[in-house]
């Protein structure tokens, strides 16, 4: 506990949310993508396994959000920001709107582009190509949020290092 002490004591509060929440989304996006491929091994779309890891990340996702919450406002109240704070915000989420943008437009193209190939060459040719499948592009979805959010925070963290 002193280590964690001596870490956050330069920061101010905004750099330590970005950090927790960047932690635990980049724990909870480990532990999904982990055990999603291994609970679809030679099972179907829906199973017990399944859905057991999907409301396991949910639930742990919603009760961290809460928990970081509530510690960050009861410490010292309401956050202050100022036009600093402010100004490192917008820029960090401009980041991550154009890596979200970006990687959907990606997914998007691949896609359309399967589906042409679908229609071009037929359904076999075209998994030889791309397997991804209706999961596949779920999955795909889930990661580009969890970049998204990382990209956020871990911008967030870097306009507070470098001293904006």
């Amino acid at each position: 506990i002193e280590i964690m002490k001596d870490l956050f004591t330069g920061m101010v509060k905004q750099e330590r949310v970005a950090w927790v929440s960047a932690l635990a989304t980049l724990a909870i996006g480990c532990y999904y993508f982990w055990n999603v491929p291994i609970a679809l091994v030679g099972e179907s779309l829906y199973t017990r396994e399944m859905r057991k890891v999907i409301m396991t990340c949910f639930v742990v996702m919603t009760i961290g959000e809460i928990l970081v919450g509530v510690v960050s406002r009861s410490r010292s109240g309401v956050v202050d920001e100022d036009e600093r704070d402010e100004l490192i915000r917008s820029k960090a989420m401009g980041i991550a709107y154009r890596t979200l943008l970006g990687f959907v437009v990606l997914l998007i193209g691949h896609i359309v582009f399967y589906q042409g190939l679908q229609i071009a060459v037929g359904e076999e040719a075209a998994n030889q190509v791309s397997t991804l499948g209706e999961l596949g592009v779920a999955n795909a979805l889930l990661g580009i949020l969890i970049l998204s959010s990382l990209s956020h925070q871990v911008a967030k963290i870097i306009f507070y290092r470098r001293g904006y």
